[in-house]
């Protein structure tokens, strides 16, 4: 991941200040054929831009909510950090060992308040109602009508 965007930051730079150099020349030439320059010289100032906000959409891509490795990070947080953004826990920051974490009366009521800690369970289909859902399948649909019309074929084949 690191060489991907230190690849694409230095891309970013590079086609920036080839942008600019091209800018410079055109303005030198753009006297002589003024209405194609222009174009030229519009078409390169907004490829510049884009090529200067690189790297900031690039951040907002990897923005909390868009990739879930950045959505869960308390792994990698150190002792300090997560007895502050987790006071409820108990955490004793000198020796960790000794952390009582919640009291029984606690447990409880967290139990009762949040209820039990467990995914909820998956649908189960029956067997009956898998079979009829293969029927929704058009591939299925398709292949059930070529061997009723070939089906039919055989049967009004009568030599």
């Amino acid at each position: 991941m690191s060489t991907s965007s230190s690849s694409s930051t230095s891309l970013s730079k590079s086609s920036s200040t080839s942008s600019t150099s091209i800018l410079s020349q055109i303005s030198d030439k753009e006297k002589r054929i003024p209405e194609k320059s222009n174009k030229l010289k519009d078409f390169l100032l907004c490829h510049k831009n884009k090529t200067d906000n690189y790297e900031k959409d690039i951040e907002k891509q990897e923005a909390p909510g868009r990739n879930l490795r950045n959505e869960i990070s308390e792994h990698k947080w150190d002792a300090k950090k997560i007895a502050s953004k987790f006071k409820e826990s108990g955490i004793n920051v000198e020796n960790p060992m000794e952390s009582n974490g919640l009291s029984e009366s606690e447990a409880k009521n967290l139990l009762q308040k949040n209820g039990k800690n467990e995914l909820p369970k998956a649908k189960e289909m029956s067997d009956l109602e898998l079979f009829l859902r293969q029927f929704l399948n058009l591939l299925w649909v398709l292949l059930l009508v070529a061997d009723g019309l070939s089906f039919i074929g055989y049967l009004s084949d009568t030599r």
